[in-house]
């Protein structure tokens, strides 16, 4: 059977009122387990790690809290949320109160009265909001009064804990205070453990050294570090939340040193700073050390004679272009000596670094830039330890590519007549200068004729454009036949005319004329490389 309104409003304002009472009971209950928990945290022996004594204290006390503030509370009727209801709203006049009581008591099937009555009330019930009977205000209060209480509990707990950690250790160090100063510093040092004793760590990290005495808890304690320059820094050493468990950090060690823990008993001094502590622990000894660090890599680049260009050092650089065929000498600077210095690819191959015979703290190697390629370098010194930080080399290479030709006229395939003085153009680029260039032509099945146009190019006044300020073309005179030792610096263009003559040529109707363009540059390897155009045709008519 479905639930009425009536019943669902009465059911809302019973759980309101219920979650009421149980905040009241919860503040009541936080307040009265204080004091037991107190005592039993004091009581119980001092734990330390995970599940501390307080922790288990506050977990269990929380549970009874929780459980018995629940069990108290009785869970209100459907009658005493319709008292509430009607005290609130004098002008249901007791509608809701009847239609309650007439449910309650009816034993058999409803009546016709019981039916009239109960269906007043959930029409009553459909017409208003009888949750705010329990105000949110009230209930918002009680909320925070049993939050306050619970943290009124749980502080008492923890400062009765720490509190009985001093006592219990004050408790302890009493047949102590009975002995000499001497025997009572004996009992403490029987007990003392230090961490982490005889270290290494690396230069510039922080050092942190613990304490633990498990004998008793001194009045106070203090870390003294002497290093090797004879520098000595003392720091104040903070008590742990563990018992007996002193803790201090000392930031940026940068020199081998020694270090011990002083501390004073309680009935040795009163506490005061500025009193020297009469005791110390053994002496442990800090050695630092040095990672191998790359501090800057130069890079020397050779270009090839070709480039015309001086050899150029770049300092204190990761990322180097040069140009297709160089030498590049690189120099790496070192913070120290290592036994293995190695540059290597994403493959795993490796390229050794050797140390500079007048500074052991470089390593160097020779690269010739044939590919663009990246390596990382890879450091190891004698103790066998290796660079924190990964470096990356990269090395870009400019390729030294072959000229292009570019035929500009006629620039297709042609008629020509057989008297014709027949003007062929053309143009070609180079990257780093050319050496030569020129036309070939001639009737198919006859010798090809092979003409160089730069001697013809520098006679009639036409130059060379070079592509770089120190450019030297015109001074580029020298014929095919001689050597390519020469300098050449691009890129480079050259603007090719040629005029051929038919007639010269004997050439016939029907005949076919080939003919293309050439350039030459220097090749990687520096040997000399000839570029070839496309092959144009005029058909000679009659």
């Amino acid at each position: 059977m479905s639930e009425s309104m009536l019943e669902r409003s009465l059911r809302v304002v019973a759980m309101r009122l219920q979650k009421l009472r149980v905040l009241r009971s919860q503040s009541l209950c936080w307040v009265l387990l204080l004091l037991p928990a107190i005592a039993v945290c004091l009581w119980l022996p001092a734990s330390t790690g995970m599940f501390r004594t307080e922790f288990i204290v506050l977990l269990a006390t929380t549970l009874i809290g929780i459980l018995f503030s629940r069990a108290i509370v009785r869970q209100p009727s459907a009658l005493e949320a319709a008292r509430l209801i009607e005290q609130q709203n004098p002008q249901l006049n007791d509608a809701v109160l009847t239609a309650v009581r007439v449910n309650e008591s009816s034993d058999q099937g409803s009546s016709v009265l019981a039916e009239m009555v109960t269906r007043n009330a959930d029409r009553l019930a459909r017409q208003a909001d009888w949750s705010r009977v329990v105000p949110v205000r009230q209930m918002m209060k009680w909320s925070l009064v049993s939050f306050l209480s619970f943290v009124c509990m749980v502080s008492g707990v923890v400062a009765a804990s720490r509190w009985g950690r001093h006592f219990g250790s004050s408790s302890l160090n009493a047949p102590a205070q009975q002995l000499s100063a001497e025997e009572e510093q004996g009992v403490l040092l029987a007990g003392l453990s230090i961490e982490p004793g005889d270290v290494e760590i690396e230069r510039g990290t922080a050092l942190t050294v613990v304490a633990r005495f498990a004998d008793g808890i001194p009045l106070r304690a203090e870390l003294e570090f002497a290093s090797a320059e004879g520098e000595t820094r003392s720091m104040s050493m903070s008590e742990t939340v563990d018992s007996g468990v002193f803790a201090a950090r000392m930031e940026e060690v940068t020199a081998d040193g020694t270090y011990v823990v002083r501390f004073a008993p309680v009935s040795a001094i009163s506490n005061d700073s500025s009193e020297a502590l009469p005791a110390a622990s053994d002496e442990f000894r800090v050695t630092v050390f040095e990672r191998p660090r790359l501090e800057q890599a130069d890079a020397l680049i050779t270009p090839p004679e070709y480039v015309n260009k001086e050899p150029q050092l770049i300092e204190d650089t990761l990322r180097v272009v040069a140009v297709e065929g160089s030498a590049v000498q690189l120099q790496l600077h070192l913070n120290k000596r290592v036994v293995v210095a190695e540059l290597r690819n994403k493959d795993g191959a490796a390229t050794p670094l050797t140390p500079n015979p007048d500074d052991p703290k470089m390593v160097e190697t020779a690269i010739i830039a044939n590919d663009s390629q990246t390596w990382s370098v890879y450091l190891e010194d004698a103790e066998g330890r290796t660079s924190a930080d990964e470096n990356l080399f990269s090395l870009r290479v400019t390729r030294n590519d072959r000229p292009e030709i570019k035929i500009t006229f006629p620039g297709r395939d042609t008629d020509v007549s057989p008297l014709q003085e027949f003007v062929v153009e053309a143009q070609a680029t180079d990257d780093y200068g050319l050496i030569d260039f020129g036309v070939e032509y001639g009737i198919t099945g006859q010798e090809q004729k092979s003409v160089s146009l730069r001697d013809a190019q520098v006679e009639a006044g036409s130059e060379v454009e070079a592509g770089s300020a120190d450019s030297n073309a015109s001074g580029n005179n020298e014929t095919q036949e001689t050597s390519i030792d020469r300098t050449v610096s691009g890129p480079a263009t050259a603007k090719m005319t040629h005029t051929i003559e038919l007639e010269s040529l004997r050439a016939e109707p029907d005949n076919l004329v080939t003919y293309f363009f050439y350039a030459d540059d220097v090749a990687p390897d520096g040997t000399l490389r000839r570029t070839l155009s496309d092959m144009m045709f005029a058909d000679v008519r009659r």
